[in-house]
């Protein structure tokens, strides 16, 4: 089968955006992403087996939307509150869109094939030559030892990691921040030292080095170039 291309889509303002969303991926099936704003937010909180549902009224930074069309969408909420910021997680119930944009990826998007050998046998170099396909080099570098990492998380030799949501990056200026998400090149970051501060960054402006392993995250290195 055909691997569809991501579909990309404008939520405009005013409309209940679960609705919106299976409205404007109706031809559509896949993982959706977005972010945006949102008002008015209604979220099934975490607990010990209950469903505590809370509303949130005021609007609110989507700071990240993710889960499959049609739901159950997992996401990331901001907004600032005097000198704070308030920053809420659960999964979404129902909430008003003030803006939103979103992708929809297909489960085949980013499934590579496997590439047939010379020989025409329909060998496939991932089923029969594990060995080679897993080859791979640590990456070694003055960050990994200044983080006190030993053993350098591993990388394909011919690939270059990027930071994604749920990776951890050491700032040249903010320190260590949880990478919340990732559109194009900003990259919505938690600060991990300082009261959970949300910060929005360009990576182009960045120079990105690693990742190496700690605490069970992937951990970047971003200075300025």
């Amino acid at each position: 089968m055909k691997d569809l291309p991501p579909a990309f889509r404008s939520i405009a303002s005013g409309g209940e955006l679960c609705e919106a969303l299976a409205e404007a991926f109706e031809r559509n099936r896949g993982w959706v992403q977005a972010a945006g704003f949102v008002d008015d937010v209604e979220l099934r909180l975490g607990g010990d087996g209950a469903d505590v549902r809370r509303t949130f009224r005021g609007r609110f930074a989507l700071v990240q939307l993710g889960g499959p069309l049609g739901g159950p969408y997992g996401v990331t909420l901001s907004r600032a509150a005097g000198e704070r910021v308030e920053v809420l997680a659960g999964v979404l119930v129902r909430a008003r869109s003030a803006g939103v944009s979103a992708v929809c990826v297909s489960a085949g998007d980013s499934l590579p094939r496997p590439r047939q050998d010379s020989s025409g046998d329909g060998a496939s170099p991932l089923r029969d030559a594990p060995e080679a396909v897993l080859a791979k080099r640590p990456l070694t570098s003055a960050f990994a030892a200044r983080v006190g990492v030993s053993d350098a998380a591993e990388e394909e030799a011919d690939d270059v990691a990027l930071p994604e949501a749920g990776d951890w990056v050491e700032h040249f200026a903010f320190g260590r921040c949880e990478v919340l998400s990732v559109t194009g090149d900003r990259l919505v970051l938690r600060d991990l030292g300082r009261a959970g501060r949300i910060r929005e960054i360009a990576s182009e402006r960045l120079s990105i080095t690693g990742p190496v392993e700690q605490q069970g995250h992937r951990l970047f290195r971003l200075d300025r170039r």
